[in-house]
């Protein structure tokens, strides 16, 4: 919260008014409050770029050593690689660290009071030596893999053994160190040599390089992503552009970053690019490698030095493509990640089209862009653009930081022409490169020089911009833009009327939606995900129906937190993401080569591979985040925002670590932290849980726990007046028949869910089976009245049982439920716990079910104003089903519990390299007839402005009676008689007119208060062209003279 000092002054007021002891004054505050900045703040820096912008940045390393000095997140942080048989649901389990190279993985584990390096010669508690290679943890404990040493005495060396062994961490004794100078190892081992075997490298024994750099202490890797976006600094509808830098540390457990606290602010500029304010940052990870950063670790009492990695940018996809040095949409090639695509005749060939639908034979690699970027430079030394604008568009690389460049090396290099026409390519490119050398040491993105980093592989596909807002957004742009207003009402009927039960997202607002079909954000989008296909019958074609189906089939898969078979999920995603391609292509062939999130979605199975499931790499919570930096630009006064805003993040760190309980070193040298009375009330106020973003480990409501209704309200009920006592119910054993009851409020699931009367439920019935069904009741004992809440030992959950069809619904593609009779309802009284709550829609369109007027009636400022809404009246003879499959939520639980036989992907085509050659067959026609429609077109335009660009344009004598009056503009600014003869021509790109030539396009200006001066690309530095009069320079056209006229009269 930003506060001022005059409110901080009647803050203080205001407690010395209600008789708090020890207020201080406004002076001692405010020195309290430096000293703490001093001691526990992250240290703001300026930086300069290569540019010339100036900004201000935070301290990555002090940030991540905030986070290691607070013990509830030191003791959760994980610095080894995750290799546990369970489900993978976090970054520390997924293949990113199979890849990188051991070296740069956490080198060193702490046992005995003695570190132990890999690559060093350790001994085990059985006397074996063994040299660990690379430190895991499995279920909390660490491992160490590495090899065997057999001791030759006789040939003195040391024989490593060829195959790695998994040993407890805690077996080893001792280290390196230890055998260097204890008697138990051979004189000779100090000179001794390690053969890997018989005919295998001769090494000698030494201890790890990293044992000097660490110096005594721990040695630990840390993963620190860099989230980059453009945000707006107002909480108006004016757009201040800001770029932002956030990052997170992703060595923490996954439930720690979907917090809001877990995103940390590291720079802003609304003039620096992205790219340049990256290169402190990074050039702080470089640092860290070489001399780690020092920290006290809260967890161990123990120092421990730090070394940072970057393992990915996530963003969206305009920025990811600028931070892989990729051209974007524009592009012939628009995958940033790889080559797929190019000119017409590349890409609507059969095998061109077929591999837009694919990951793509030849991926994208951070040296050949590096190269290419290269080549680019030295092409702008020959002072020729063409060449350099014809490579951008072969390949779709295009450099932001080396644009800069090529600009001056362009300029340059033809000066250097002009004065000597006669110099050879050769020295042309010496020069350029020369100068370019005494200008900067970065003319390329900084990004495509970080170890172990690749901008194109390491730029993942993230669901809210890639899936949200770009395909959902796509469907329902396509499906509400063909509904004629009739059938936009039924489906907002039909959309209201869905059960949101175990969905978990908040209420459907369906009217709102459709009014603001348009403007609708991620969560409206993440709800037609789930809820369109059931509510679209009869509203769509067939084609249509398969895409939504494709569309929820996916996002489910999608939306999966915990993967338990990472082949068997990756190939089901693969599958789908074919499907929903095919869906499109079905519809419009032509959309996979305009819309480059169709083309990059494919990739995202490597994503989950690499990183672990999607939602933990998304960029919702850092999007999140902007609400809080919002707050801090507005109160700035703008005069130095980038100050303004990095000082401020740096101070809700410093306030946020101290009430949340971090530790920091006090001027004495001790490490100390928040009395216990501070720690104490954050911990009791959930209000101040919230206003920090910090959620504190709870532990979950107990499995099977009912909550009861508030007394005023609570139902006695005996046994006959219950579903327990119908003929039909299954009972158990233990049911008493003769007691008093009162019916439940909710009931926990084993999943968590709190489930209430209605809910869809799967449980386990009384013969031990799989039972899917609706809860009816749930019974209490009257005994319990006295208490809010009862345990599943003495209540039961009353559900009415439903069969599961053994096929599929054919449009949606979910399987559907059906009571066991027609006639009467069958129930099954268990009281084991519920297993996981359900989201079930009802088949309106097997039901025929009809809109009509509810029983609810529109309320309008909290009064019902009589008039009753539309719904859909379900038709109560029919009670056919269908379970969600397509609901995000407890989708990787949906799928345990249910048969695979029911949930497995079907390929909407067999053999798709056919139906993409027929369909390319198709497109090469109709896209050749769009080109030579385009081009008449194109030519009919250039002909008409030629026509019109036939004759001087009128009222240039005007313009030249009134040019003593307009201010002095540089020489390369055309003159009144220049713009008319541009304006003739119609060609002149670096006149004052329309940059597409056209003399009409020019338009008035306002530059120090004369209006007479034309627009264009190459006006006077400084004026904003986007608030120019629009209205053409046209003596014959009767608005424009009215126009001006209304203008001399104003002046």
């Amino acid at each position: 919260m930003r506060v001022s000092r005059s409110q901080r002054r009647l803050l203080l007021w205001l407690l010395q008014e209600c008789g708090v002891k020890d207020v201080p004054s406004l002076k001692a505050y405010e020195e309290l409050e430096r000293q703490l900045r001093v001691q526990v703040g992250v240290p703001t820096t300026m930086h300069k770029s290569d540019f010339g912008n100036i900004f201000y940045s935070n301290s990555i390393s002090s940030i991540i050593c905030k986070d290691f000095s607070h013990p509830d997140l030191a003791k959760n942080i994980v610095i080894y690689p995750d290799e546990s048989e369970r489900p993978i649901s976090d970054f520390s389990q997924a293949d990113y660290f199979k890849d990188l190279l051991r070296s740069e993985l956490s080198p060193s584990y702490y046992q005995h009071e003695k570190h132990y390096f890999v690559n060093e010669l350790s001994r085990l508690q059985t006397q074996e030596y063994f040299i660990p290679r690379v430190w895991i943890t499995r279920f909390g404990e660490v491992y160490a893999r590495g090899q065997y040493v057999a001791l030759d005495v006789e040939a003195g060396m040391l024989r490593i053994q060829p195959d790695e062994t998994l040993v407890k961490a805690i077996e080893l004794k001792e280290n390196f160190c230890d055998l260097a100078t204890t008697q138990g190892l051979p004189v000779m081992i100090a000179n001794t040599r390690l053969a890997l075997d018989d005919h295998g490298e001769i090494i000698n024994a030494s201890c790890n390089p990293d044992r000097e750099i660490a110096g005594g202490d721990d040695l630990v890797v840390i993963c620190v992503p860099l989230f980059c976006d453009d945000v707006s600094g107002a909480r108006s509808k004016q757009y201040q552009k800001h770029i932002n830098i956030y990052t997170a540390n992703w060595s923490l457990p996954s439930r720690f970053l979907q917090q809001e606290s877990s995103v940390r602010f590291i720079s802003t500029s609304p003039t620096t690019t992205g790219c340049e304010q990256f290169v402190p940052v990074l050039d702080a990870v470089r640092a860290s490698q070489a001399n780690p950063m020092r920290c006290y670790n809260a967890a161990t009492h123990r120092f421990c030095r730090i070394r940072l990695r970057v393992p990915c940018l996530p963003a969206d996809n305009p920025q990811q493509s600028e931070e892989s040095s990729h051209a974007g949409v524009n592009a012939n090639c628009k995958c940033r990640r790889c080559k797929k695509g190019g000119p017409p005749e590349v890409r609507e060939s059969d095998d061109g089209y077929h591999e837009l639908y694919t990951c793509g034979s030849a991926h994208r690699t951070v040296t050949d862009t590096r190269s290419e970027v290269q080549e680019q430079l030295r092409l702008a030394c020959l002072g020729v653009e063409k060449p350099i604008s014809n490579a951008q568009t072969r390949t779709g690389i295009k450099d932001k930081i080396a644009c800069h460049w090529i600009e001056k090396l362009l300029t340059r290099s033809r000066q250097l022409k002009a004065a000597q026409p006669g110099i050879s390519e050769v020295d042309l490119v010496r020069d350029g490169l020369t100068w370019l050398g005494t200008q900067t040491s970065q003319p390329m993105n900084p990004l495509l020089d970080v170890p172990n980093l690749d901008p194109h592989r390491d730029t993942p596909v993230e669901l809210l911009h890639t899936w949200l807002l770009g395909v959902v957004k796509y469907v329902w742009h396509m499906l509400h833009t063909s509904w004629t207003d009739a059938q936009r009402n039924s489906f907002v009927i039909r959309l209201q009327d869905t059960d949101i039960s175990g969905l978990n997202i908040p209420p459907i607002r369906a009217a709102y939606m459709m009014q603001y079909r348009h403007g609708l954000i991620g969560k409206h989008f993440k709800s037609l995900a789930q809820t369109m296909a059931f509510k679209t019958y009869g509203l769509t074609t067939p084609a249509q129906a398969q895409l939504l189906r494709a569309m929820g089939e996916l996002s489910a898969m999608l939306w999966v937190t915990q993967i338990t078979d990472m082949d068997m999920h990756i190939q089901d995603v693969t599958l789908l993401i074919g499907n929903l391609l095919d869906a499109f292509a079905d519809i419009d062939p032509a959309r996979i080569i305009v819309k480059e999130k169709l083309q990059v979605l494919p990739h995202i199975v490597e994503d989950i591979r690499r990183f672990g499931p999607a939602p933990r790499y998304s960029t919702e919570t850092y999007e999140c985040f902007n609400a809080i930096f919002r707050l801090s630009s507005v109160h700035s006064n703008h005069q130095a925002p980038s100050r303004d805003i990095a000082a401020k993040m740096a101070d809700i760190d410093c306030v946020r670590h101290i009430v949340t309980g971090g530790l920091w070193e006090d001027a004495d040298g001790c490490w100390t932290r928040a009395g216990p009375d501070v720690l104490s009330t954050f911990r009791d106020s959930p209000l101040l849980q919230h206003h920090f973003g910090w959620t504190l480990e709870t532990p979950p409501p107990s499995a099977g726990s009912v909550q009861l209704p508030p007394r005023t309200r609570r139902v006695h009920l005996q046994t006959r007046q219950t579903c327990a006592s119908s003929s039909q119910a299954i009972r158990p054993a233990s049911f008493p028949f003769d007691s008093s009851w009162i019916l439940g409020a909710s009931v926990i699931a084993r999943s968590g869910d709190v489930c209430t009367p209605h809910s869809w439920v799967i449980v386990t019935d009384n013969q031990g089976l799989m039972m899917t069904g609706q809860i009816a009741e749930i019974l209490v004992p009257a005994m319990a009245s006295d208490l809010d809440a009862a345990h599943e030992e003495t209540s039961f959950v009353v559900v009415e049982r439903f069969l599961l069809g053994s096929v599929r619904h054919p449009a949606t593609g979910c399987p559907v439920l059906r009571p066991p009779r027609a006639d009467i309802k069958v129930y099954e009284v268990i009281c084991s716990t519920v297993r996981i709550l359900l989201n079930v829609q009802h088949d309106c369109e097997a039901a025929k079910c009809s809109i009509a007027a509810s029983s609810r009636t529109v309320r309008q400022e909290r009064q019902d104003t009589g008039i009753r809404e539309a719904g859909i009246a379900h038709n109560p003879d029919i009670r056919f089903y269908l379970i969600n499959t397509h609901a995000l939520h407890n989708a990787a639980l949906l799928r345990q519990y249910l048969p695979r036989s029911l949930l497995v992907p079907l390929p909407l085509y067999d053999d798709r390299l056919k139906h993409h050659h027929e369909l390319a067959t198709g497109l090469r026609v109709t896209e050749a007839r769009k080109r030579a429609e385009t081009q008449k077109k194109r030519a009919e335009t250039r002909q008409k402005k030629a026509q019109q660009g036939g004759t001087a344009v009128p009222g240039s004598s005007r313009l030249q009676a009134r040019s003593a009056h307009a201010v002095e503009v540089s020489d390369s600014v055309p003159g009144p008689q220049e713009i008319q003869h541009s304006a003739t021509l119609g060609h002149d790109r670096g006149s004052l007119m329309g940059s597409d030539g056209d003399g009409l396009s020019g338009r008035l200006l306002p530059v120090a208060g004369d209006r007479s001066v034309g627009e264009g690309t190459g006006g006077p530095v400084g004026v904003d062209s986007t608030h120019a009069p629009t209205t053409p320079c046209r003596d014959d056209d009767p608005e424009a003279d009215v126009a001006r006229q209304k203008r001399r009269r104003l002046e």
